[in-house]
C-alpha cells in the first residue's frame, strides 16, 4: 500500500511537468496580430523610429494589410496618441490569448487593413517610445510632428501618396490639429470625437475645474515617466505588480531597441509639463 501514495504523487508531478510545458509552448509559439508575415515577405507591423526636423525619434506602428503584394501602393491612415500607441506583453498574455482567453486583435486597425489602408499608430512627442519634451499639450512642436508623419507616409514604398488622419478623443484632436500644417499629401481628416475647445475642459463655465485635471496630469506624468510601467501607472506593488507584469511590462518598443537601451535612454532624458503645473501659474 505505501508504493500507492508514491505512484500517485509522481503522477501529479508528471502532469503537472506536462501542463506547465504546453503552456510554455503555446505561450511561445503564439503570434499577436501584426505578427505574421505578409504575401510580400514582411512583417505586417513594423515598429520604428521616425525622426523629425529637430532630431526627435517619434515611435511609430506601420500596419500592412495582411494579403499586402510586394510593389503595392495604398493610402495611409494616421492616428497620433499620447497614451502608448501598444505595449510590451508577457507569456502570460500569450498564453490568454492561445486559450482564447483574450482578444488581442483591435478592430479599428483590422477594420481599415481589410478595405487595403495602410495603418499608422504613433506615439506623440514626449510620450509613449517617443523621444523630446511636451512643454503643453497640443504644442506648436507636437503640431508640426503631425504634419512630418503625413510628409513621411506618403513617400514610403508602400504609400500611394495620399493620407488621412482619425481617432477619438485625443486622437481626435491630433487628427484635427494634422490640417494646421497643410500638408498637401493629407487628403482626408476624420475625428470621431474630440475636444473642440480645450478651455471648456479645464474652466467649464469659466470655473477650474481640478476634480478633472488633476487627476489627468497624475495619470500621463505617471505614463510619462515610466513609459507606460502596468504598476506604477496603476499604484501596484508586491504580488499584483509581479503577475500584472507577467501581461503587460510597459509601452511597445520599436524593432530595432530589442533590448530597450534606446527607451530608457529616452524616458531618462525626458522632461515634460503638465497641466495642472502650467494652470497653477495661470
Amino acid at each position: 500500500m505505501s508504493r500507492w501514495p508514491k505512484r500517485v504523487i509522481i503522477g501529479l508531478s508528471g502532469l503537472a511537468v506536462l501542463t506547465v510545458s504546453v503552456f510554455a509552448i503555446l505561450a511561445t509559439t503564439t503570434k499577436l496580430p501584426g505578427e505574421e508575415k505578409t504575401p510580400a515577405g514582411v512583417r505586417q507591423d513594423t515598429a520604428l523610429y521616425i525622426k523629425m526636423r529637430d532630431g526627435v525619434q517619434i515611435a511609430a506602428d506601420i500596419y500592412l494589410p495582411q494579403d499586402y503584394q510586394a510593389g503595392q501602393r495604398l493610402p495611409a491612415l494616421l492616428r497620433t496618441t499620447r497614451y502608448g500607441r501598444d505595449g510590451q506583453f508577457g507569456w502570460e498574455y500569450r498564453l490568454a490569448v492561445a486559450l482564447k482567453q483574450t482578444d488581442p486583435h483591435d478592430e479599428q486597425t483590422d477594420y481599415l487593413n481589410q478595405r487595403h489602408f495602410v495603418v499608422i499608430v504613433a506615439d506623440a512627442r514626449g510620450s509613449g517610445a517617443s523621444g523630446g519634451h511636451r512643454e503643453t499639450e497640443f504644442s506648436r512642436e507636437e503640431i508640426s510632428d503631425l504634419g512630418e508623419l503625413v510628409n513621411w507616409a506618403a513617400n514610403q514604398p508602400w504609400s500611394n501618396g495620399r493620407i488621412g488622419t482619425f481617432g477619438g478623443s485625443y486622437e481626435g484632436a491630433t487628427a484635427e490639429l494634422t490640417a494646421v500644417t497643410n500638408p498637401s499629401a493629407l487628403k482626408a481628416v476624420a475625428p470621431i470625437s474630440s475636444q473642440f475647445d480645450v478651455g471648456t475642459l479645464a474652466f467649464p463655465g469659466g470655473v477650474y475645474d481640478q476634480g478633472v485635471m488633476q487627476p489627468w496630469s497624475d495619470l500621463i506624468r505617471r505614463l510619462d515617466a515610466s513609459g507606460g510601467d502596468v504598476c506604477v501607472a496603476n499604484r501596484l506593488s508586491g504580488l499584483r505588480c509581479w503577475w500584472a507584469g507577467r501581461f503587460l511590462r510597459g509601452v511597445k518598443r520599436v524593432d530595432a531597441d530589442s533590448d530597450g537601451q534606446q527607451l530608457a535612454q529616452i524616458l531618462a532624458q525626458r522632461r515634460n509639463q503638465y497641466p495642472t503645473e502650467l494652470l497653477s501659474h495661470a
